[in-house]
C-alpha cells in the first residue's frame, strides 16, 4: 500500500533532507520545497496529504502560505504541521489563529515530529485506514490515491482524482461547475467552466461501465450517484 505524500518545506537544507529523509524511512512519500513559492506550486498541481512547513522561509513566508492553503476551499482542510525557531507565546497564536494544525519549535526530535505526522494523518482519515470505493470492476482508494478498472491500474492527473473525490464525497448532491471550480481550481480564476466538462469526460473514459455513476444533470452540474448502475 502506498503512503500517504507529505511536502516538507524548509530553506534549511540540512533540516530539510533530515526530515524528509527520516518520513521516508517511516514509508511516506515526501516531495521537498525551500520556499514558499515552491510550495504553493507543489500543492496546486499534486495530491499532498499533509504539510510540514518552516515559518521563516524567503520570499512567501511560512504564514502567508498557510494563510492561502486556508483560503483556497481545495486546501482549507489541509493538515499542516508549522515549524519555526520562534517560541513566543504571541507567535504560537497567529499560526493557530491562522489554522495550523500542530506547532513543533526548532531544535525538534524527527520522533516526535514524525508521531505527529501519524497523528494528524490518523484524525484526517489519510492514513492508517480505507478510505475507498467499488462498483463493476472500477476500485477507488482516496487515501493511496490508487485506482483500478477491471484490476488494472489506472492513472488519473490530480485534478482528475480531486473531481472524482470531491464529487464522492458529495454523492447524491448535485454539484454545480461552479462549485468544482472553487475547489479543485481555486485560486485560478483565469479557468472557464468547460475545463470541469473536458475532465469529467476523461474522468468517464477511464472508468470502464462505472462510468454511469457519474451523471449529468442538465443545467445544474454532475451528480455521483452510485445506484445508477443499478438503473437503465
Amino acid at each position: 500500500m502506498t503512503e500517504p505524500t507529505v511536502l516538507v518545506v524548509d530553506d534549511e537544507v540540512d533540516i530539510l533532507e533530515l526530515v524528509s529523509f527520516h518520513l521516508e524511512r517511516a514509508g511516506f512519500n515526501v516531495l521537498q520545497a525551500k520556499d514558499g513559492e515552491t510550495a504553493l506550486s507543489i500543492l496546486w498541481d499534486e495530491n499532498i496529504d499533509l504539510v510540514v512547513l518552516d515559518l521563516m522561509l524567503p520570499g512567501i513566508n511560512g504564514l502567508e502560505v498557510l494563510k492561502n492553503l486556508r483560503e483556497n476551499k481545495r486546501t482549507e482542510s489541509l493538515p499542516v504541521i508549522l515549524v519555526t525557531a520562534k517560541t513566543t507565546e504571541v507567535d504560537r497564536i497567529v499560526g493557530f489563529d491562522l489554522g495550523t494544525d500542530d506547532y513543533v519549535c526548532k531544535p525538534f526530535s524527527v520522533k516526535e515530529l514524525i508521531a505527529r505526522v501519524k497523528a494528524l494523518l490518523k484524525r484526517s482519515g489519510s492514513y492508517g485506514g480505507e478510505n475507498t470505493f467499488n462498483a463493476q470492476g472500477f476500485s477507488v482508494n482516496f487515501t493511496n490515491h490508487k485506482i483500478f478498472v477491471d484490476m488494472k491500474p489506472v492513472e488519473f492527473s490530480p485534478k482528475e482524482f480531486a473531481i472524482l473525490e470531491y464529487l464522492y464525497r458529495n454523492r447524491n448532491a448535485v454539484i454545480g461547475r461552479d462549485q468544482i471550480l472553487d475547489k479543485v481550481w481555486g485560486m485560478d480564476t483565469s479557468v472557464d467552466d468547460r475545463v470541469v466538462d473536458v475532465n469529467i469526460t476523461r474522468i468517464r473514459e477511464k472508468m470502464g461501465v462505472a462510468k454511469k455513476i457519474i451523471r449529468t444533470v442538465k443545467g445544474y452540474g454532475y451528480i455521483f450517484d452510485p445506484d445508477a448502475l443499478n438503473k437503465d
